[in-house]
């Protein structure tokens, strides 16, 4: 016995949406995924958030949050220099 279906067209919200790539928001580089280009043995992760969230009656949560994508090349050499001339103290933490 075959089964038949009926397609139909479906509008999902924004945050429902499949991640199809990536774009620097300071310089425009693209990519496909949700990966920044890196060698074999390599990775690169970026997060520039801010989130708030405000817990209501029951398990109801109301909030919003703002994330920047920025490629590695924006944020070591144009993030990090803004910052820190904004007066913060960055400094690269070693991962064993």
């Amino acid at each position: 016995m075959s089964r038949t279906y009926k397609r139909r067209r479906v509008e999902r919200p924004y945050w429902a949406r499949e991640n199809t790539g990536m774009e620097c928001d300071v310089c425009g580089l693209c990519v496909e995924g949700d990966e920044w280009p890196a060698d074999l043995y390599e990775e690169y992760v970026t997060k520039c958030e801010f989130e708030h969230s405000v817990n209501g009656p029951g398990d109801t949560v109301d909030g919003r949050r703002l994330s920047i994508d920025v490629c590695p090349d924006c944020f070591e050499k144009k993030l990090v220099p803004a910052l820190e001339a904004l007066g913060a103290k960055v400094k690269w933490i070693g991962m064993d």
